[in-house]
């Protein structure tokens, strides 16, 4: 995208985070679960006990303080401005 605007000597730089026990977002996608738990029963997506013995077995496994938990993968990503070229007239 960056290119594609016109900048040049582009670069990036992959940021990933690490949750430790305890952190909000180690448990985000049990959270997530949990706010459309209604929807995911209501359109039969899932059963109700599987639901459960699920969410059940995510959450232990994310209580285990061995467990490494993951953020999505961000991306800084810079450029600069071509040089413009010198015309004779303004040489």
């Amino acid at each position: 995208m960056l290119r594609e605007a016109g900048l040049v000597d582009v670069r990036a730089r992959p940021l990933i985070s690490l949750y430790p026990p305890g952190h909000g977002n180690r448990t985000i996608l049990v959270d997530f679960v949990g706010n459309l738990r209604e929807r995911l029963l209501v359109e039969n997506m899932i059963g109700e006990a599987e639901l459960e013995k699920l969410m059940l077995v995510t959450q232990r496994h994310l209580d285990d303080p061995s467990t490494l938990v993951v953020s999505a993968v961000f991306f800084q990503v810079w450029g600069g401005k071509p040089v413009r070229e010198r015309t004779e007239r303004s040489a």
